[in-house]
């Protein structure tokens, strides 16, 4: 889908529930890494970003919600291809910054390690210089949504394994939140 449409999907659905409940956690997140968090959702093969809390240093990312990237590239996206969210492509992929293509196998292999761990990364994969973590937001055993850590790769690639368990945390919590909001209704 075009990018005009993926806004329009993003602004015109049910999902300002999950935005409210998301945001604390996402400004959460922001204070404690210092960097960009995200929340994304699955729409078709696509991931969409719905919220965003900016980083607070000058050297940050820009505003990802109007932004359409090639999931295979994106954390949120490799976290969404794990656990089902979105479906894996079967033909290989290029890599934007790289210019290496991707093939099934290589990726099949990173989204059973992204399972494992529980969280994605992407290191200077969209783009050299950029890194992104992201965990699942789980609700009735499926992959509702995404929440997602970027910023310089020179301030998270020694943080990487920290930044990946605050993330699965911060996403369990929020998936908590949602099933009690559900059982509540």
């Amino acid at each position: 889908p075009g990018n005009l449409f993926v806004l329009y999907a993003s602004r015109h659905d049910d999902s300002g529930e999950l935005i409210r409940l998301a945001q604390p956690v996402l400004d959460r997140l922001r204070d404690i890494s210092g960097e960009t968090a995200n929340l994304g959702v699955p729409r078709g093969d696509a991931v969409v970003h719905l919220a965003q809390a900016d980083s607070r240093y000058l050297l940050g990312t820009q505003d990802w919600t109007q932004v359409q990237v090639p999931s295979h590239l994106s954390a949120l996206g490799k976290v969404l291809f794990a656990f089902g969210a979105i479906p894996v492509p079967s033909e290989p992929l290029s890599g934007r910054s790289s210019g290496v293509v991707i093939g099934p196998r290589e990726l099949a292999r990173d989204l059973r390690q992204v399972r494992r761990l529980g969280y994605a990364v992407t290191l200077d994969e969209l783009e050299v210089g950029l890194t992104g973590l992201a965990a699942p937001v789980l609700h009735g055993g499926r992959a509702v949504a995404a929440l997602g850590i970027s910023g310089p790769t020179a301030r998270l690639k020694s943080r990487v394994d920290q930044v990946g368990r605050l993330l699965v945390e911060q996403s369990d919590a929020l998936s908590a939140l949602l099933r009690r909001r559900s059982h509540s209704e």
